[in-house]
Parts: C-alpha cells; structure tokens; sequence
C-alpha cells in the first residue's frame, strides 16, 4: 500500500510540474521531452580520467598507495563527469522532479556504456548507498537504488540492498571540510544481511561488492558505506556513480 501511495504521488507531483514547467531537453532545453532524439544521437562525452577517486592521482581508478590506506573504498568507475551540464541537469532533474522519464534515460546510459571491462573482475553483487528512511519518506524514491539495479543488469550480477543508513546526516554539500564530512558519516551505515528463500542469507557481507550512488564528489558518503561492509566482511568494495564530480 506504502508503494501504490508513492507511485500515486509520484504520479500527480509529475502531472503537475509538468502543467507548471514543462519537460524541457536536458541537452538543448526543447520543450515536451527530458531527452530529444537529436541530444540522445549526439550524445557521446569522454569519461573522467583515470583517477583516485580521493586525491585525483592519475593513472588508474584505483585509490591509489596513500589513500588505501586512510580510505575503505577500493576505486570508483564514473561514467560522466558532473561538470557536464547535460549530464548535471538530468541528474539534478530527476533528484529534485522525481520524474521517471529521468531514470529512464539514466539507466540506458548505464545499459549503454557500463560493461564488465569498465569494474574489476569477479565482482558478486551490487548495491545502493541507502538514504535515511526519513529523506526516503520525503524524496519517495532513491536514485541510487535505481543506478544499483540497472548497473546489476548491464553486468549480469544480482542486486541487494546490503546497507541501511541507521543515521541522519546533513546534506554533504552544504558541510564544506572534508574532514568534518567524514566525522558526520562516521556510523551512519549498517550492513543488513540479504535474503536468501525470505531468510537471513549470511551474518557476513559478499566478498566483492559494487557500491552504487548517481554523483560521486568527495567520496566521503560512499566511504562511509564501504567501511560498514568491510567491517561487516566484505574483502573488496568498488564504487560505480554516474557522474563524478
């Protein structure tokens, strides 16, 4: 009943905002549609370089020697770069609309362009940073539940959510130290065992575990969460976000 609820308030805050502001292309701003047939054809932006996801030494996605050892987030795979205003006003369009026709181009981006080369090898299932369930309440829908199952589906792995965020946190944009990010995520994540037949499946996190949210930007969020599961067990957390910031 919880979910026929959102899904109709979803239904109508859409039906509204678009009566009030029209879809406009997030490429070019035509009216009618987030996404015209002519952006979608055109669209072909390079990916971010290969980086540590924390200091930005490049070279490789992996964090790199120093950061290994302060940071429990192995590497990140980014398909975008956020300072693409295409890319930025979609996600931000879909975050602050709700609107499906969003998640809708976002996931076939992810279908598109995320392949088994993009993410380390024998990966075993991935999962959402999870949103306090009062923001959930609020927003009605996580974008990187959504990022989580279309990057299990481009990869052939199962999806779970393995996390819950046991505590609420003030937006990390509006905390401007990076330590004082990672002091206001410390604990906010717990690892939830998945089912397995409507049972427990294991005290224990999976071995390697794709960490998914839709922006990356000081990473401290997705650290956090990467900490909870190896804590919990996991040997190897990667992270995948759309955009990395």
């Amino acid at each position: 009943m919880t979910g026929t609820l959102a899904d109709a308030g979803r239904r109508i805050r859409t039906f509204v905002l678009d009566a009030l502001f029209p879809r406009r292309c997030a490429g070019c701003g035509r009216e009618g549609t987030v996404w015209c047939r002519a952006c979608a054809d055109a669209f072909a932006p390079a990916p971010p370089p290969a980086a540590c996801p924390f200091c930005g030494t490049e070279g490789s996605d992996r964090a790199c020697a120093a950061c290994v050892r302060t940071h429990a987030l192995d590497g990140l795979t980014a398909l975008f770069a956020y300072a693409d205003p295409r890319v930025r006003r979609m996600l931000t369009g879909w975050k602050y609309q709700g609107d499906a026709a969003y998640a809708g181009v976002i996931s076939g981006w992810i279908g598109g362009r995320l392949s088994a080369g993009r993410v380390p090898g024998f990966l075993s299932i991935s999962t959402p940073v999870p949103l306090h369930a009062s923001r959930l309440r609020s927003r009605g829908f996580n974008q990187a539940e959504t990022v989580s199952r279309a990057a299990a589906a481009s990869l052939g792995l199962p999806h779970a959510d393995l996390l819950a965020r046991v505590r609420k946190t003030a937006p990390q944009a509006k905390i401007a130290h990076a330590q004082r990010r990672a002091a206001d995520l410390s604990g906010a994540f717990e690892f939830i065992p998945p089912l397995s037949k409507g049972r427990p499946g294991g005290v224990a996190a999976p071995e390697r575990v794709l960490l998914c949210d839709d922006v990356f930007t000081t990473g401290a969020t997705m650290d956090a969460a990467a900490a909870a599961l190896k804590a919990a067990g996991a040997g190897e957390v990667w992270g995948f976000a759309v955009a990395k910031g």
